[in-house]
């Protein structure tokens, strides 16, 4: 887990730059709550053009070659790097989680962040969207979104204005704290929302109990996909609608022990 600084540009968890798809090109991406787009025509001298996206992350590993792209009024310059980690979590300064992210020692500054990260054939495989920083500026370590995550979220910011996302109506426990109650693998359920989804499953939230803390289920895979941590359970669901019925393998505490259990959960709206 990294926890990483934003491009700072007014607004606590900001970025700006390059928002393509298909045949257009937005440029100035800023967004506070993932719900705010501008398009400006003159950053981009072909605005036309198509930009070649992978429809996922291709096979990219360590050390595969890549470049950001530097975008100004009269720059475009790549700036080259390696990845040099892949699925990281990415902790922001808002304390939000964005799985899956794309490790690289490319130059992101204000200028290319929410820009492109290309592999060495021009193709879009992620968004740069954090760097993890002492200063404000570069110091090596950058990272940005995969591809495939991103073409599903554009779409719905382009049609919507907004990022729909299903949700279990439940908090899940930090990394930390599952770690200090001792539970290495899967996700802790730390409470839920009376009423929603994970209510209305049966779900149980950690809670105080006569002889101390009683842990709440540990989600450990979703529809048969493997669920590691608090960050694996976003990227499940991430795959997932609302109104979608997920089928949670899961481990409770009992009076008699450890019992393994599955449920099924109608997802509800991440509000």
């Amino acid at each position: 887990m990294c926890t990483c600084a934003l491009q700072p540009f007014g607004i606590s968890g900001t970025s700006s730059g390059l928002l393509g798809l298909y045949a257009r090109t937005y440029t100035s991406f800023n967004c506070r709550h993932a719900a705010m787009m501008r398009k400006s025509l003159w950053l981009w001298p072909h605005p036309d053009e198509r930009l070649s996206c992978w429809t996922q992350l291709p096979g990219a590993s360590v050390s595969c070659h890549l470049s950001a792209v530097h975008i100004s009024p009269s720059l475009l310059d790549p700036l080259p790097g390696v990845i040099s980690a892949l699925n990281r979590d990415i902790r922001s300064q808002l304390g939000t989680t964005i799985p899956g992210g794309i490790q690289t020692d490319a130059s992101i500054n204000p200028g290319n962040s929410g820009g492109p990260l290309l592999d060495s054939t021009g193709r879009v495989i992620g968004i740069n969207t954090a760097i993890f920083t002492p200063t404000g500026s570069s110091a090596g370590i950058g990272f940005a979104i995969p591809v495939d995550m991103v073409k599903v979220v554009i779409p719905q910011l382009i049609q919507n204005g907004k990022v729909v996302r299903p949700s279990l109506d439940a908090q899940i426990a930090s990394d930390s704290v599952a770690q200090r109650l001792k539970v290495s693998k899967g996700a802790l359920i730390q409470m839920v929302t009376p009423g929603g989804a994970a209510d209305k499953a049966g779900l149980l939230p950690t809670r105080r109990g006569l002889s101390g803390i009683i842990l709440g289920d540990v989600i450990q895979a979703v529809n048969g996909r493997p669920v590691n941590s608090g960050g694996d359970l976003l990227v499940a669901l991430d795959s997932l609608t609302v109104g979608d019925t997920a089928k949670l393998q899961l481990v409770r505490s009992t009076d008699q022990g450890l019992q393994e259990l599955e449920l099924s959960v109608v997802l509800g709206k991440d509000k």
